[in-house]
């Protein structure tokens, strides 16, 4: 018999800061927050302790699980199994449990752009890899900061009768963080402004230049090749990246601390698993499902923005009136229906905003959200890699795009354009693409950023708009004038 237990606290002298500072040297651990003011970011959630690790190379998946869960059927694995089915297989024997919130129980993590394959059977992908093409973990303990009630969950599932103790454990250490940042002075050196985090002390400043991995020729060539594609009739639009990378000597999680306040979106994140950690801000949903409904919100159409707000206004009023932008927003969100389409409760599917601007640290996109009631015969995992990856950072018609993509980017892309967020076993799931992001790996830094290439794009303009898009994280590095 499983049991979720939770205990709560009153978290008007905490914040998800100051506690992640608690978590933030444990090899694995999540932070996840934002900077809208909706109901679907009314939590923010962080936790640690694994209790299970999925990891998707580019020939296998292997599960490393603690050996108690064998007693639930989780075991470490090793196999060439689809990861679909992988982790289809694991939410079977995950026993379920009453969530009091949309995290309760579940993994956590990122499924990167190549996992595509796993759904799409058509799609080869031979290039080298950086990272692995996916990792997610099942914590032990998750946190839940309920913004609107000022008030802190601490939850560990239990996931068979003599497991309590286990989770009773997790319960106890998640109380002692709580405990412990009383004290805490959460005031650091990451929020002083214009800090070169690059760099760590005794560093060889001239050795962590930002270094595109792409010339600047070679990419507007590349945009050439795609438009001949799309005179060809291949695609209608397709989406052009170029990755950039750095020594890094400094603290990830200090570089996230600075990006969350000079870039705040709608997901915040902060993940580490083990060696490898991902920091981003990005704007855009990959899909998110609550209580049976998917919303899905595409973002194209760029603009940087202006020095004032009477600047932003007249820049808005460009981008809705540009041709081009429109155009490709419009072809993005018929990818959405059609995604959704899929899926979801035939004529349930709606465009429930269309076209709006929003506006970011650096730049404004268009906006709109698409939604559906998701088919109650279609599992959640199903549902997600029906529309993965966003058509926003693929193309149209998006497996050519994908197709044209792997002929022509020289590396794997890995996490970037993939999907990063939590599945929770009471079949909700809130995932967002991975872009405006910072991969860490060793003592490196990737960065990258695409362009939506139509037939009437300018190469020059679009390499730009890939680093306008990468200014937010370039500027935390103090490395982007080096470009």
């Amino acid at each position: 018999m499983s049991k979720l237990l939770v205990r709560s606290y009153c978290a008007d002298s905490q914040t998800p800061i100051s506690l992640y500072e608690k978590l933030k040297n444990l090899p694995y651990s999540f932070l996840l927050e934002s900077k809208t003011f909706n109901k679907l970011s009314r939590y923010s959630f962080l936790g640690a302790f694994p209790r299970f690790i999925i990891s998707t190379d580019t020939e296998s998946t292997r599960i490393i699980a603690d050996m108690d869960l064998e007693n639930i059927g989780i075991k470490n694995t090793y196999t060439t199994d689809s990861l679909i089915d992988v982790l289809e297989n694991v939410f079977k024997k995950l026993p379920k449990v009453d969530a009091i919130c949309p995290f309760s129980s579940g993994i956590v993590g990122y499924i990167g752009y190549e996992c595509v394959r796993f759904y799409e059977k058509s799609l080869k992908f031979d290039k080298p890899a950086i990272f692995p093409d996916a990792m997610l973990f099942f914590p032990g303990l998750i946190i839940a900061f309920d913004h609107f009630t000022d008030t802190i969950y601490l939850m560990s599932h239990a996931l068979y009768k003599s497991d309590e103790k286990r989770a009773e454990f997790f319960i106890n250490e998640g109380e002692k963080f709580i405990q412990s940042t009383n004290n805490l002075n959460s005031a650091s050196k990451s929020c002083l402004p214009n800090q070169d985090l690059s760099q760590g002390e005794g560093e060889d400043s001239n050795s962590n230049s930002i270094k595109s991995h792409i010339k600047k020729a070679d990419f507007e060539n590349a945009v050439r090749r795609i438009k001949e594609y799309i005179r060809n009739g291949d695609t209608f639009q397709t989406v052009l990246s170029q990755r950039l990378s750095s020594n890094f000597f400094g603290n990830p999680y200090e570089f996230y601390r600075n990006l969350r306040r000079l870039n705040p979106s709608p997901y915040l994140f902060h993940i580490k698993l083990n060696d490898i950690v991902i920091s981003g801000s990005s704007p855009e949903t990959f899909l998110t499902l609550r209580d049976g409904k998917l919303f899905s919100r595409p973002i194209a159409g760029t603009r940087k923005r202006g020095k004032d707000p009477v600047e932003d206004k007249k820049l808005a009023k460009e981008l809705l009136s540009d041709p081009k932008e429109c155009a490709e927003h419009v072809m993005l969100v018929d990818l959405a229906r059609n995604d959704l389409g899929r899926v979801c409760v035939p004529s349930s599917v709606k465009v429930e905003e269309f076209m709006k601007v929003e506006n970011y640290s650096h730049v404004m996109h268009i906006v709109s959200e698409v939604t559906g009631i998701l088919d109650k015969n279609i599992s959640p995992l199903e549902a997600f890699f029906a529309s993965f990856p966003a058509g926003t950072v693929s193309g149209a018609p998006k497996i050519r795009a994908m197709e044209i993509i792997n002929s022509i980017e020289s590396e794997r892309r890995g996490p970037y354009a993939g999907a990063v967020g939590y599945f929770d076993l009471s079949s909700n799931f809130d995932t967002c693409i991975a872009i405006r992001t910072a991969f860490f790996k060793g003592n490196k830094i990737y960065l990258q950023a695409g362009a939506g290439i139509v037939a009437d794009s300018d190469p020059s303009s679009e390499y730009l708009e890939t680093i306008h898009k990468a200014k937010a994280l370039l500027s935390i590095v103090n490395k982007g004038n080096n470009l």
